[in-house]
């Protein structure tokens, strides 16, 4: 895990810490007045040697290049040379970092063996390992202005060491204060700053999944911050921690699961979101791959760049498939992604920029973190907003299908009870039927002209209502008295709605020959306009009335909820109720443009 962490920390952090450079054969130079740390990564090995005798310097062994080790099982020896120039400072003192080397060792400087971080042993039951993290600090008659040995006597009968050549163990050697200092500032500030970012765009996420319809790009995304945040997490207690070799399988789980399952989520909400053909292929060809390389000798630092190119590869070329399909938002993701890319290229390139004595905390990665945060969560802004407005247009076509349905529905009731009475009188009383039949030609030309308008005047509503209760009077063969009160003839309002309210009234309240007086009133605010019908009729107190609590909405009140969410959506409330014996439908509308 260790390792895995490690260059977790370098990739997220590009470009902070400098290695001196040091010839192939392990020699390197470092000046004492500098602040900067001295990384060593090339040693000579030699296996299978006792602990130096004092004074041995190592001449005569035969020690080759480090890269021959395999991981032996055995001790081993691993050398190089250093040589110190300047003046060495008063005020703080030399101290050497080994990080990430499982197992036990002892650390030889000059021949001298300094510390020994755990047991070295013969065999694997008298080896005990140390801690992962062991720092060791040199005194000043050891350290001063000259050539010196490093020397590490390793013991790896337990099978945790790998390649060091390939970036299975750091040493470094710097000033203790300086180091821990600049260390904490940079670091610190950088494990905060992500972990908190990640928990921030994981809150958001998961929130808009819970209250914005279990959309699942929003919980893929906030599980991949969730698995991100772990990242720095985990770097955190490793670094300032002092773990155990003996937990390392343990946090080696949790950091490949996180590693892994966080490149996965981070596919998923691609293809979900930007809705990618063969959405499970890709995701188990991803799992699958990133399976095999785990399963891999590989080195932990080299599966993690292996596995952070391939999935930066799949993703950029996810989203520029996304950005030529011009989906919306995957220009704003595809802009988020190439961010942290092109920071850390530019960040490398002037590496001098950035060096551990930078005095701001925020860090290249840092800024390219931010800029992929904000390009992710810009894209899935702009899918709310089209899948908003995909919503509204769904929602507004089905309310257009419903009133034409219902238009349908009450075209043909209406005319089918007209037309018995029309055959009713014409038995009994001809010249009735023909004053009927012109009726309801007049009524239904009024009728074919306004039902395909949003809105009409209430002139031409008012002119409808009163064309019906001259053809309901011969119906009903009763007396119908519509009263209207300070209306506003050219006020728009949707169509048929009073119409609709008058043949409700006539069918519901009143008995046949039964005389009834109908009255609209209208009143008008700064912000609100209300409309009031009343009707009497002796009819209201039936079992269907809303007193008795078995009141059932019919088609005509459906289709007048209908005209008014087309036409003031959420803007209007419909209220009914019988109130001094009569009828009572209020209609209010509020907002601009009522």
């Amino acid at each position: 895990m260790n390792r895995g962490v490690i260059s977790l920390i370098c990739c997220l952090v590009p470009g902070i810490l400098s290695a001196q450079k040091s010839t192939p054969d392990a020699y390197y130079r470092y000046d004492l007045t500098q602040t900067s740390p001295l990384y060593i990564t090339t040693w000579l090995y030699e296996k299978d040697r006792e602990p130096l005798p004092a004074g041995d310097n190592g001449t005569g062994r035969v020690f080759v290049d480090a890269d021959t080790f395999r991981g032996e099982s055995g001790v081993h020896w691993f050398s190089c040379r250093i040589d110190l120039s300047g003046t060495p400072s008063t005020s703080d003192i030399l101290f050497l970092r080994i990080t990430d080397l499982l197992t036990a060792y002892e650390v030889y400087w000059d021949s001298i063996c300094i510390a020994s971080n755990g047991t070295p042993g013969h065999d694997a039951e008298s080896e005990i390992p140390g801690s992962i993290n062991y720092e060791i600090r040199l005194p000043h008659e050891l350290a001063g202005p000259g050539r010196h040995d490093l020397a590490l006597r390793v013991s790896n009968f337990k099978g945790k060491m790998l390649f060091p050549k390939l970036g299975s163990f750091t040493t470094l050697l710097g000033y203790y204060i300086s180091w821990h200092e600049n260390f904490t500032r940079v670091y610190s500030y950088h494990h905060y700053f992500t972990f908190g970012a990640c928990l921030f765009a994981m809150i958001l996420s998961l929130s808009l999944f819970y209250s914005g319809g279990r959309n699942r790009p929003y919980l893929l995304f906030g599980m991949y911050c969730f698995f991100l945040s772990l990242i720095p997490l985990l770097s955190f207690v490793f670094i300032y921690y002092d773990i155990t070799i003996t937990h390392i399988n343990l946090v080696d789980i949790i950091s490949i699961a996180a590693v892994s399952l966080k490149d996965i989520f981070f596919i998923a909400f691609i293809v979900y979101t930007f809705d990618v053909g063969r959405k499970w292929f890709l995701i188990l060809c991803t799992s699958a791959v990133l399976l095999a390389l785990h399963l891999s000798r590989l080195p932990m630092s080299s599966i993690i760049q292996i596995q952070y190119i391939a999935v930066t590869i799949l993703s950029l070329g996810l989203l520029s498939f996304s950005v030529w399909k011009k989906i919306s938002g995957s220009a704003a993701a595809l802009a988020g992604l190439l961010s942290p890319l092109l920071i850390m290229i530019a960040s490398n390139a002037q590496r001098e920029i950035y060096p551990l004595t930078l005095r701001i905390p925020l860090q290249p990665a840092d800024i390219g973190f931010i800029l992929f945060i904000t390009g992710i969560l810009f894209s899935i802004s702009a899918r709310i907003r089209e899948q908003n407005r995909l919503t509204d247009a769904l929602r507004i076509r089905s309310k257009h299908l419903e009133i034409e349905l219902l238009k349908r529905h009450i075209k043909p009731h209406f005319l089918m009870n007209t037309l018995f009475t029309v055959i009713s009188l014409i038995r009994k009383d001809a010249n009735k039927a023909i004053t009927m039949i012109e009726l309801l030609a007049d009524e239904f030309q009024i009728i074919n002209n306004i039902s395909q308008r949003t809105l009409i005047p209430l002139s031409e509503e008012l002119d409808l209502c009163r064309k019906h209760l001259d053809i309901m009077q011969l119906r009903k063969h009763g007396a119908y008295t519509f009263i209207t009160d300070h209306i506003d003839p050219v006020r728009q309002i949707p169509p048929m709605i009073f119409h609709t309210l008058i043949e409700n009234a006539i069918t519901h309240a009143y008995t046949a020959g039964e005389p009834g007086r109908i009255e609209l009133n209208f009143q008008e605010t700064e912000r609100r306009v209300i409309y009031t019908m009343k009707n009497d009729g002796s009819r209201l107190a039936a079992s269907d009335s809303p007193e008795s609590g078995v009141f059932r909405e019919g088609t005509g009140f459906k289709y007048i909820r209908s005209r008014l969410e087309e036409s003031y959506p959420g803007r209007w409330t419909l209220d009914y109720g019988v109130a001094d014996e009569k009828w009572v439908v209020t209609i209010a509308v509020t907002g601009e443009g009522t």
